[in-house]
């Protein structure tokens, strides 16, 4: 899962208060994962699920 640990690195890159960035990648996490499995029983391909869950969570920036 390297694309969404990308994801949210990019996303913790434009927050400044650096102790809340453990509390907001769970967070964050929680939500993909929750989308991968909304789709996991579609999308079979794990690249493709990644992929999909990445671009339903919208633009990091």
């Amino acid at each position: 899962m390297k694309d969404s640990k990308a994801y949210i690195e990019n996303i913790l890159k434009n927050v400044r208060f650096k102790e809340a960035h453990s509390e907001i990648e769970k967070e964050i996490q929680t939500h993909m994962d929750e989308l991968g499995d909304t789709f996991s029983s579609v999308i079979k391909n794990k690249d493709d699920l990644q992929t999909e869950v990445i671009r339903r969570m919208g633009d990091p920036n």
